[in-house]
């Protein structure tokens, strides 16, 4: 009889201690999440930026909930050239100020505004898209130059 009084007392023993483990994990766990660990702007950076272009590099970028675009961008061609378009994801920007064709010199800055097709909340929506920048040289033809855009919208 003593027996088993001592195999079950050993089994809720047991029970206790690895529930109380559990538990610790699922507070652990709960504690990580409401801290943001587990949000992507975490883990991918939640600082707007824009690489893999070649000509061209860019101090910032502001992207607002209904889609207008903002680019604080400088040329790293070492000859003029004129930028002929620039496109997020699928579209090109729409109302480009200045408009088209933007002529840029050697280690010129400018900022670019438009309008674009991307959608979010502001502050919380996470987004990466393709950006493309089309340009031409004279002489040379018409090029493109591309990258990824990663950031929040603003």
């Amino acid at each position: 009889m003593d027996l088993r009084r001592n195999t079950a007392q050993s089994a809720v023993e047991y029970m206790m201690t690895y529930g109380w483990v559990v538990i610790a994990m699922i507070i652990t766990i709960l504690l990580l999440y409401v801290l943001g660990i587990f949000d992507p702007a975490t883990i991918l950076g939640a600082e707007n930026s824009i690489t893999g272009t070649t000509l061209f590099s860019f101090t910032d970028f502001l992207v607002m909930p209904d889609g207008n675009v903002t680019l604080y961008m400088r040329s790293e061609s070492p000859i003029r050239l004129n930028v002929t378009g620039i496109a997020l994801g699928s579209s090109n920007l729409t109302g480009l100020e200045p408009s088209l064709p933007i002529e840029l010199a050697p280690g010129q800055s400018i900022n670019v505004s438009g309008g674009s097709g991307l959608r979010g909340q502001q502050g919380g929506s996470f987004f990466t898209v393709k950006l493309r920048i089309y340009y031409s040289i004279e002489g040379a033809g018409n090029h493109t130059d591309s990258g990824t855009m990663s950031g929040r919208f603003g």
